[in-house]
């Protein structure tokens, strides 16, 4: 429990830091195995995650927190007041990787040098050459987070999404993300 979490903290701290406002709701979309990865078991049945989604929201100490199936994801909303609450955390070395990034990604002279040089910054870096015409490039930490980061750089600046490690290998097997 205690993953899931930190990684909801994690993307609504995220998602303030791109939208400006720490006081409306964030719905956060999941695919199921997000979910359960989150959870520690991607393996668990139907009935399975329903029940860690109940124990999720009576654990979450921020309160505020909401499931929803819808098509095939799972909308996670936590309210502005957990929001609130959230941000007002003492902040993290992750918190200020994510400020970089997201500083970044609006920086329309940012080059992949200078993305490389942020997360050089945290700690040893892997990185893959782009991933099927859709990426300029994926790198992801040894250590410091659970996450890829697909990267894209044009012209308005760099656009990336963040995807769990076990969600990138399902999405691209041959650029495994296992790291020794």
């Amino acid at each position: 429990m205690e993953a899931f979490i930190a990684a909801i903290c994690d993307y609504v701290k995220e998602s303030v830091l791109k939208i400006g406002d720490d006081g409306c709701d964030i719905s956060l979309n999941f695919p199921p195995q997000t979910i359960k990865s989150l959870f520690g078991n991607r393996t668990m049945t139907q009935e399975e995650l329903s029940a860690a989604e109940e124990h999720a929201k009576a654990a979450f100490p921020y309160g505020g927190l909401s499931f929803l199936p819808f098509k095939d994801l799972v909308v996670v909303t936590v309210d502005g007041a957990a929001v609130r609450k959230i941000c007002s955390l003492p902040k993290t070395k992750k918190d200020e990787f994510l400020l970089g990034l997201v500083a970044l990604s609006a920086d329309t002279s940012a080059t992949f040098q200078t993305v490389r040089a942020l997360f050089e910054k945290f700690d040893t870096v892997y990185r893959w050459e782009g991933v099927d015409g859709e990426y300029d490039e994926v790198l992801c930490f040894a250590h410091f987070d659970d996450f890829c980061y697909c990267l894209s750089y044009e012209p308005g600046g760099v656009h990336y999404h963040r995807l769990l490690k076990e969600d990138f290998d399902a999405l691209y097997p041959e650029k495994r993300t296992r790291i020794p």
